[in-house]
């Protein structure tokens, strides 16, 4: 996209960014739109180091380490299996991702269980979501996704497995 990018006539905002009025389903849109406390449990969820207050320097660090497929692999083997088929579920999902009740519905576990797991993976950058309760109208829930760098890594992790590579 270029710089002068528009939406429906309008100029692309980072408010419109950070309150998922416009559709980024890229790991360096997502990581841009959290707030540096969310860029602080991201980094301790992966050990990355975060020691600059440049919001720019923080997002590069994590951004490196989270599409790096020896760190995902090193993640991808310290999850959960309930959390693996939740990634799963929802990379299978694609672009266009799944409400938290058809999570539930497709994993044929509780509803809360789900949202519980999702706020993990979320607090640990694994799991986006467009719109917030705040920004989507009244009765309408958030899409939950895996952001697309991530979601290659974790498929790449996964045929890793799968070929027997055991490393």
């Amino acid at each position: 996209m270029h710089a002068d990018r528009t939406r429906a006539g309008r100029p692309l905002t980072v408010m419109m960014i950070m309150t998922g009025t416009i559709d980024l389903r890229n790991l360096l849109g997502r990581l841009n739109a959290r707030s540096y406390e969310d860029l602080g449990e991201i980094a301790a969820a992966w050990r990355v180091p975060v020691t600059s207050r440049d919001r720019g320097t923080q997002v590069s660090a994590l951004y490196r380490a989270m599409t790096r497929p020896t760190i995902m692999r090193e993640m991808w083997d310290a999850f959960p299996a309930p959390a693996r088929q939740l990634l799963q579920t929802v990379i299978a999902a694609g672009d266009e991702g799944l409400t938290v009740d058809e999570v539930a519905t497709a994993l044929e576990q509780p509803v809360d269980e789900i949202r519980i797991e999702l706020g993990n993976l979320y607090r640990a950058g694994l799991i986006a979501s467009e719109g917030s309760f705040l920004t989507l109208p009244v009765g309408e829930s958030p899409v939950v996704f895996v952001p697309r760098e991530l979601a290659a890594a974790i498929s790449g992790v996964r045929e890793e497995l799968e070929r027997g590579d055991i490393s």
